[in-house]
C-alpha cells in the first residue's frame, strides 16, 4: 500500500496529492506553493485505499478497487460515488465513467447514472485506456488496440 498518490491536473501549475497515512487530500499550486487541504477525507468516505487518482475535465476521480469510484470537484467536494467492488482500473470520457472489472467494463453515464456492461474482447486484461474511439487493453505481456464503432 502506497502512502502517497500524486496526480497531474488539467491546470499545468497544479497537482493533487493524497496522503493516505494522514488521510489528507491536497491540491498544490506549483507556481505559488500554496495548497488547499481536505482533512480526514479517507475517514469520512470510508476508503480502504486509493488505488488510482486522475483528473478529467476539472474533476478529480479516485478509485478504491474494493469500494468503487469517487468523483470530486476541484475544491474536493464529493459530486458522486459509484459503488463497485472488484475494480481493476478506470477511465473517463465524454461524460462516461468506465470501470474495468474482471468480466468486462462497466460504463456509467455520470449525468443519468445509467449503467451498461461491455464485454471484453480478450481475457486477463489488467489495465486499459481510452482515446477517442480507441480502447487500449493491457495484459501481462501485450497491449491491444480496439476501435469502438456504434451501429445506428
Amino acid at each position: 500500500r502506497s502512502a502517497i498518490h500524486v496526480s497531474a491536473s488539467s491546470q499545468p501549475d497544479r497537482i493533487w496529492i493524497m496522503d493516505q497515512l494522514n488521510y489528507h487530500l491536497m491540491s498544490l499550486n506549483l507556481r505559488t506553493g500554496k495548497y488547499s487541504k481536505i482533512s480526514n477525507l479517507t475517514g469520512i468516505l470510508n476508503f480502504e485505499q486509493v488505488d488510482e487518482m486522475k483528473e478529467y475535465g476539472n474533476e478529480l476521480f479516485i478509485l478504491d478497487r474494493s469500494k468503487g469510484l469517487y468523483r470530486f470537484d476541484l475544491y474536493g467536494t464529493l459530486i458522486s460515488y459509484f459503488p463497485q467492488d472488484g475494480c481493476l482500473a478506470f477511465a473517463v470520457q465524454d461524460g462516461n465513467a468506465m470501470i474495468l472489472k474482471k468480466d468486462g467494463i462497466l460504463m456509467i453515464d455520470m449525468e443519468s447514472e445509467e449503467e451498461q456492461n461491455l464485454h471484453l474482447p480478450i481475457p486477463e486484461i489488467i489495465d486499459f485506456s481510452v482515446n477517442g474511439s480507441s480502447f487500449y487493453f493491457r495484459t501481462v505481456d501485450k497491449i491491444f488496440r480496439y476501435k469502438l464503432s456504434l451501429n445506428k
